[in-house]
Formats: C-alpha cells, structure tokens, sequence
C-alpha cells in the first residue's frame, strides 16, 4: 500500500467522503427512477394505457400519440 504519511487521514477522509456521496447519488437517482417510474404508470392506467408497463414498445406508441 502507498505511504501517505502525515497526510494519511485527509486522504482517506476525501476518498471515503466521495464513496459515500457517490453511492447516495446513484440511490437517490434509483429511487426517484423507480418513483418516476410508477407515476408515470399510474397516469397511463387512468388515461386507458395498453398495458404491459413500460416494456413492449411503448415509446412508440407515445411518439405516435404526440403527432
């Protein structure tokens, strides 16, 4: 392992610190997909969705409904 010497804990401090805040951004960004997600599916069902949640081409079918 690399000597840090005196500047051992800044270090270790700055890569733990960016470990944590990277692992809470890609949660934070899983979590508001999924939540995005169920809305989105939710709005669908009301508006008389095909069904088949969000597989199965429906981005086409979006795309078709816009024009």
């Amino acid at each position: 392992m690399v000597d840090l010497g005196q500047y051992a804990v800044p270090v270790l401090s700055a890569y733990g610190g960016t470990i944590v805040l990277l692992v809470g951004l890609v949660g934070a960004s899983v979590w508001q997909a999924r939540r995005v997600a169920r809305r989105l599916d939710a709005i669908e069902a009301r508006r008389g969705g095909s069904g088949g949640g969000r597989t199965g081409g429906k981005t086409g079918d979006r795309a078709a409904r816009a024009k």
